[in-house]
């Protein structure tokens, strides 16, 4: 049982535990994320206040606690998050708005807004299988279709298993509205680069993507804790971009230690349609479908207006891309 232990402990360290547990968000200048942010811009009041659909600026400071007992795993989490995302109306009168690098939920890619006096109250299961579930709460207001702050408190866990894990999360969302446009190509508040290049072929900009891009976000996270009886500390820093369609694009770059061992994870992924590549930071050895990631170079940061990031990224089977953007508010 220890010898299992200590083999699913390192397997999660090194390369599945950050996708369980890590959110996305920014970092202060000191390098290390928090979970109170700098305020954000004051509303602009020119935008029209009978709806919220528009590109808004979010960010969520974020904390977290992940135990996986029987492996001796207890992960505390601090993170931040900062990202650029496109709201829109749905049919049903309920507003979409892309989860992206907020990363609480593992079946959701939108949270749906249904507002009602000023206010999206929501609860409930948002993802079940036979041994694991998890349960959210949601609590925003909204002023006047400009603002909104609230809480996001997720809770992933399961039973019957051998390993038997709880990953609680909450979310302090504040968020502005910073453009009625309802893309990013038109929204004439922010001022907007964006360069993309797969292999080395020619530059894209945001108007080549399709389907368009409705976020992009920028993280850091820090889980400190213990697994199998030694000190773990890692730092994530993450790009992540989505489109309207759901396809997505994102660099994870990962270091730490576990106990006296040194880890560097970095993988990379991105389903947009003229930019297919990805790479893992290990694979099995029977897996031989796995493409390895060779090299990844990743800086972002954000202020209180604007976001920055610089990702480029090679596997072994010589394919590159490289993505580059930044936004901020006239």
């Amino acid at each position: 049982m220890q010898t299992q232990a200590k083999a699913l402990t390192k397997i999660i360290t090194i390369s599945t535990f950050i996708t369980l547990i890590s959110g996305c968000g920014s970092s202060d200048s000191d390098g290390v994320p928090h979970s109170d942010l700098d305020p954000l811009p004051g509303a602009n009041s020119s935008l029209d206040t009978r709806t919220p659909e528009g590109i808004w600026l979010i960010q969520s400071g974020q904390t977290g606690n992940y135990t996986l007992s029987e492996a001796e795993v207890y992960i505390d989490t601090v993170k931040s998050v900062q990202q650029f995302v496109v709201i829109q109306e749905r049919v049903d009168g309920s507003y979409s708005m892309p989860q992206c690098g907020l990363q609480l939920f593992k079946e959701y890619k939108h949270l749906s807004l249904v507002i009602e006096n000023n206010q999206v109250v929501d609860s409930g299961t948002s993802y079940q299988t036979d041994k694991t579930e998890q349960i959210y709460s949601l609590n925003l207001s909204i002023e006047d279709n400009l603002k909104m702050e609230g809480i996001i408190d997720v809770v992933t866990k399961n039973s019957g298993d051998l390993f038997i894990f709880k990953d609680h999360q909450i979310a302090n969302i504040s968020a502005v509205k910073v453009s009625d446009s309802s893309d990013f190509e038109s929204a004439k508040e922010l001022s907007i680069s964006f360069s993309a290049q797969l292999n080395g072929d020619a530059e894209q900009s945001l108007i080549d993507l399709i389907p368009s891009i409705n976020c992009l976000s920028v993280s850091s996270a820090r889980h400190t804790g213990t697994q199998v009886g030694q000190d773990s500390l890692t730092n994530v820093e993450a790009v992540f971009i989505t489109d309207v369609d759901d396809n997505s694009a994102r660099f994870n770059l990962n270091s730490g230690t576990l106990g006296s061992e040194a880890i560097v994870d970095k993988s990379y992924f991105s389903s947009l349609i003229s930019l297919l590549s990805s790479g893992v930071p290990s694979c099995a050895t029977d897996d031989h479908a796995c493409v390895l990631t060779n090299t990844l170079t990743l800086s972002q940061s954000s202020k209180s207006n604007s976001i920055t990031a610089n990702a480029a990224a090679t596997n072994e089977d010589d394919e590159s891309l490289n993505i580059s953007f930044s936004v901020e508010i006239k």
